[in-house]
């Protein structure tokens, strides 16, 4: 396992913040993409209707992003 249930659960808590190669360990463990896990985090106690919407502004940020490194 990744980390001990004691940090799991002081992350689920707010009282730890965990690093980025923190959260790919973890969501390698629970076979989820880390945006996946993020876009959950971030979008807690909001309606499938944001996450629709969350999705395409990251969609569309990415492809502007790319589009100006072309």
């Amino acid at each position: 396992m990744v980390s001990s249930r004691s940090y799991i659960s002081e992350l689920e808590r707010g009282i730890k913040s965990p690093t980025i190669e923190k959260i790919e360990g973890l969501c390698k463990e629970m076979g989820v993409h880390p945006l996946t896990l993020l876009s959950l985090t971030y979008l807690q106690g909001k309606s499938p209707k944001d996450m629709q919407k969350l999705l395409r502004k990251i969609e569309n940020e990415a492809n502007a992003i790319l589009d100006e490194q072309r």
